[in-house]
């Protein structure tokens, strides 16, 4: 009779491997990133880069139950993220940390509890595969372990769509039953609707179909690898004659339909928006490329075999350590595109692996052509040879110029291929483990206990090789300014009223190069993460309305720029003295303090924060922020000294408010208001025409160098504004600049334009003047010192590419 396992003891193996694979993962990563006394509120990573993405994305659904909107960034608007897939297409982790957050009342520390918590179910999910692969246990076991610390994973600490790789394992079951012809066997040799009714009662399609589901939920590159794979094993069933009976192939057929009706379904919400707002997308009608995926794009972010191989940067054994740097460092020197660290290292287990499979592949090969010769080939394949060619085509799809790189050609929104490796690993581990498990088999004691040491010995030198010894185990500095951070946000909005808006400078955005944060960076939204009620200026997407209206404000001189916030109803701004040049931030402080405003400055959270006064008025902006549509007066003592915004005509509205009129509409007074086009005609942003509109006057001396100058004499330049808008220097595609000429006796014209421009970025309204200095030593004298001794320096006003303003001239002698 066969031995039955009673349910008791069944229970306490349950028990015991949920204890072993689920609990002791967690509790050794808590030992590996010392976290016995670390606050989980804080990060442990706080870089602001992907990590503080990353968690943002996790406090906008904890605060509002999902991530594509907020009302807390990009004030006055809101934040719509609908150009960003990633997060989307990941939904599974936002479901789960959204439940999360009824239990656990703070984004940062369900983020790292929810990736504490990975690491006991990466480790089940690889456990429970193998065993469904007919892996042993302890084999299974030395691979769930194996996997959940892998060197990916703890290099990528915050990036918890990638990071926090749970699924990845389930998507290995349907495919090795594919490979090893499971499905074909249960459809037999019957009719196809006979045999789809049998396959729909079978618990393994289903088993095929939930894993599918969940790994398209966890992450869109994942879904995307998988599909890969399953085309792969239909491919490979196919040529081993599973087409002569196709209902062998309906159920790889149902994975990759649902795989795909899941993935496009949760596009759904995106495509949406993208065609309710295409200028966001394709600004003027071209497509904006940073938003747009290129197929060369897969081949700078792919892998190869020596990144796969190398040793972690910051090994143990310090001679892995330096090789390892060596192999990474020769890497950059022939590419562009740095990848400082490999993004997924396999780890010197799995490297041996690999290596030993490309060094036997044609030895295997001629041999089987020598014993094969006349031979049929068996319909069905082993686990491990399964694993053998799925670790082939992983291998191929991983590397640049291979089938991911291809692909792309077709299909570039997926470029990433350097992320496959992982599922290469994850093949060689099952590939390894197969071997093993089939030797266990062997009824010989020794054999069974020789094989219980391997694995434990293999699990623990894998676990101290694939761990760096310079692993993330919390950053003290990061982490006091971050509770700093916390403190002073937390003090502002006690001083605030609820919803309160606050202005962020530096205004940044992630998607472009800026001068104070650099491209991809996510710092400038980091405040969001310590305040509960408060409305951020950073977080607009990029091309969207609010977000130019920023781009546009933020290019205005510190007076100006405090005219446009206050006016929008910005309560108080916060200066990031991180990023900021002190030079800038002392403009910055002497425009507030000439309003009578004070700043306070906290060292802690090198942070800088000023209330800004109520100006008496607020105007609410048109949907796209081209245009004010209404002008609220609360207080119209105050609006005679009040600083009034570009797109306001102050006059006009002091008339107009002193009639009694406090709620002012465009669609009424027309008059109060001026249009976009009439505000920008001095911003570089179109040519000025007619020539004449550039009404105004340039006067110049000579003076001697002030403090700090060298090099002789300096010139100042005094600059009126008479035309009917203000004028902007060194800004825009058709910027205004300073040019000169050099004239001789008799008003000769010695030199017309060498390209020189003076160093002028100022900001001159209607109606005011400017002046600024320039070194004359920075004039070029070749070809004119022939000329003779009386030369004249002539300033004009230029707008490159367009025109120079005759009017606007001033001359000063040019010193020999």
């Amino acid at each position: 009779m066969p031995t039955t396992v009673s349910l008791p003891r069944r229970r306490r193996v349950l028990a015991l491997e949920l204890l072993i694979m689920g609990v002791l993962p967690i509790l050794l990563a808590m030992t590996v990133f010392h976290l016995r006394h670390w606050d989980l509120s804080v990060p442990l990573v706080y870089s602001g880069s992907d990590d503080v993405w990353q968690l943002v994305l996790t406090k906008m659904v904890r605060d509002t139950g999902w991530f594509l909107t907020s009302p807390f960034l990009a004030a006055p608007d809101i934040a719509h993220w609908h150009y960003h897939s990633a997060a989307q297409t990941s939904s599974l982790h936002s479901m789960i940390m959204w439940t999360m957050s009824f239990f656990i009342d703070d984004a940062v520390r369900i983020q790292q509890v929810y990736y504490l918590l990975n690491f006991g179910l990466i480790s089940l999910s690889a456990y429970y595969t193998c065993r469904a692969l007919s892996l042993t246990r302890w084999a299974a076991g030395t691979i769930g372990f194996l996997f959940a610390f892998t060197s990916f994973r703890i290099g990528w600490l915050f990036y918890a769509f990638l990071a926090n790789y749970a699924a990845v394992p389930l998507a290995f079951i349907p495919v090795f039953w594919i490979l090893t012809g499971q499905y074909g066997q249960l459809a037999g040799s019957l009719p196809a609707i006979a045999a789809a009714r049998l396959l729909l009662r079978s618990p393994k399609l289903w088993i095929g179909v939930l894993c599918t589901l969940l790994v398209t939920l966890s992450d869109g590159y994942y879904a995307f690898f998988t599909l890969l794979m399953l085309s792969f094993a239909v491919f490979v069933r196919a040529a081993l004659g599973d087409w002569r009976r196709p209902a062998s192939l309906f159920a790889p057929l149902v994975f990759i339909a649902v795989l795909m009706v899941v993935a496009v379904g949760m596009t759904l919400p995106l495509k949406a928006y993208q065609r309710a707002h295409p200028d966001e997308f394709a600004p003027d009608g071209k497509p904006d490329l940073t938003l747009v995926k290129r197929p060369f794009e897969a081949e700078v972010y792919s892998s190869s075999l020596k990144l796969m191989i190398a040793p972690v940067i910051g090994h143990r054994i310090p001679v892995l350590a330096e090789l390892g740097r060596v192999m990474v460092e020769s890497n950059d020197l022939a590419r562009k595109f740095a990848v400082t660290k490999p993004i997924v290292s396999l780890g010197t287990i799995c490297s041996l692996l690999l290596m030993g499979g490309l060094a036997a592949l044609p030895v295997l090969l001629l041999r089987g052509r020598r014993a094969g010769a006349g031979t049929q080939t068996a319909p069905a394949v082993s686990i491990a040879s399964a694993a053998a060619s799925l670790a082939y085509f992983t291998f191929l799809t991983a590397i640049s110029g291979g089938v991911g790189t291809l692909v792309a050609l077709v299909y570039p929104t997926i470029r990433a291929y350097d992320r496959m490796p992982l599922f290469l690993a994850f093949t060689l581990m099952v590939g390894a483990g197969a071997l093993a498990s089939a030797r266990w088999r062997n009824p010989n004691r020794a054999t069974r206990w020789a094989l219980l040491v391997a694995a434990i010995v293999i699990t623990s030198a894998g676990l101290l090789d694939q761990i760096p010894a310079d692993h993330t185990s919390g950053d003290p500095g990061a982490a006091a300014r971050f509770v700093a951070e916390r403190k002073a946000v937390h003090q502002l909005e006690q001083d605030l009223p609820a919803n309160a808006m606050v202005y962020q400078y530096p205004h940044s955005q992630y998607l472009f190069d800026s001068k104070y944060y650099g491209w991809g960076s996510f710092a400038h939204i980091r405040l969001y993460l310590h305040s509960q009620r408060l409305r951020w200026s950073n977080g607009g997407s990029k091309n969207s309305a609010v977000e130019n209206w920023h781009d546009k404000i933020a290019g205005l001189p510190a007076e100006r720029l405090l005219d446009e916030i206050s006016a929008a109803g910005f309560k108080a701004i916060v200066i990031d003295r991180k990023v900021v040049p002190s030079a800038e931030y002392l403009a910055l402080v002497a425009a507030l303090s000439a309003r009578g405003i004070g700043v306070s400055d906290d060292p802690a959270s090198v942070l800088a924060i000023a209330r800004l006064p109520d100006p008496g008025f607020t105007v609410v902006y048109s949907s796209d922020f081209k245009q004010i549509d209404r002008i609220v007066v609360s207080d119209p003592g105050r609006l005679a000294a009040a600083r009034i915004p570009r797109l306001v005509d102050g006059a006009a509205l002091a008339r107009l408010v002193a009639t009694g009129v406090t709620n002012v509409e465009r669609v009424v007074h027309p008059a109060v208001f001026r249009t976009g086009e009439q505000i920008e005609r001095g911003t570089g942003a179109k040519a000025i025409l007619p020539l004449t509109d550039m009404a105004g006057e340039l006067r110049c001396g000579l003076a001697a160098p002030v403090d700090g100058e060298t090099g002789g004499a300096t010139a100042i330049v005094r600059i009126t504004n008479n035309s009917t808008f203000d004028w902007q220097f060194g800004s825009g595609p058709l910027p205004l600049k300073l040019g000169v000429h050099v004239r001789g006796p008799a008003d000769k014209m010695v030199r017309w334009d060498d390209g020189y421009r003076a160093p002028v970025n100022v900001y001159v309204p209607t109606g005011g003047s400017a002046e600024v200095r320039v070194a004359l030593a920075a004039v070029s004298r070749a070809g004119i010192d022939a000329q003779g001794r009386e030369l004249a320096l002539e300033f004009a006003v230029v707008q490159d590419g367009h025109a120079w303003f005759d009017p606007l001239r001033c001359r000063v002698p040019l010193p020999h």
